[in-house]
């Protein structure tokens, strides 16, 4: 009686856990996503370097420099993803158009220095995250400066309202942010450029502003699945002792 009775608090603690932590539907719609769990990246086009995704992410090995694109629409929304940053900047354009604009082309980028480099538009070094636009009204929009832990992997949430707020979390920390200073509304491409070695992955592309993933959590911690979901796994062990 007594292992029964265990037993079925073991199960009840489970179900509890499940509908408690149970994934959320996502409120708008995902516009395109690639995992590289099929071990390609068949939708995107390289402009520069090599890439490679048989180790179910998107790589860079082919040389210092490597950019590559996937077509992508949306202006406003979220753009989500995991970044693996090593020794040399990353620079990950979020909104990219519009080339017939009478103003001409102009992106939306976030721009990562792992180590001292160069700030966007002028001569500071500096080391850690970057909002930045470039065009004709090119500049740094907000800057998140560490030097802490930026070599290694990162998840990232973008996301733009439609009066062109912009936030950036990392690891679901808001740490960077940008009032509507100049209103674009079209995209052409997301893109990647990176060095050697630097990997993305899981990259998930909505039409709203979508809720950010919570930071990790110790001991039991957050583990992300398709489509944007959390789900905290709790782990309940029970020992049982015939006395």
């Amino acid at each position: 009686m007594k292992l029964q009775s265990s037993t079925n608090m073991a199960i009840s603690l489970s179900l509890i856990a499940l509908l408690v932590f149970m994934p959320q539907t996502c409120s708008g719609a995902k516009i395109w996503a690639d995992d590289f769990d099929d071990g390609n990246y068949d939708d995107w086009i390289v402009v520069i370097g090599n890439f490679t995704a048989e180790n179910g992410m998107l790589q860079a090995n082919g040389q210092e420099t490597n950019g590559i694109l996937h077509e992508s629409n949306i202006a406003f929304g979220t753009w989500r993803f995991d970044i693996y940053a090593v020794h040399s900047s990353i620079i990950v354009s979020f909104i990219t158009g519009d080339s017939d604009a009478p103003d001409g082309p102009y992106r939306y980028f976030l721009k990562i220095n792992p180590e001292p480099a160069p700030l966007e538009y002028n001569d500071d070094i500096f080391t850690g995250y970057a909002l930045c636009k470039a065009g004709l009204d090119a500049g740094v929009m907000d800057t998140y400066e560490t030097d802490l832990g930026i070599i290694g992997q990162h998840h990232i949430d973008i996301m733009r309202n439609t009066t062109g707020g912009i936030r950036v979390h990392i690891d679901g920390v808001l740490r960077l942010s940008a009032g509507s200073l100049s209103y674009r509304d079209q995209s052409e491409n997301f893109t990647l450029g990176c060095p050697i070695g630097c990997a993305i992955d899981n990259v998930f592309v909505y039409d709203t502003e979508e809720s950010p993933f919570p930071p990790p959590a110790s001991p039991l911690g957050w583990f992300v699945i398709g489509g944007g979901s959390v789900v905290l796994v709790i782990l309940v062990v029970i020992v049982l002792k015939r006395r």
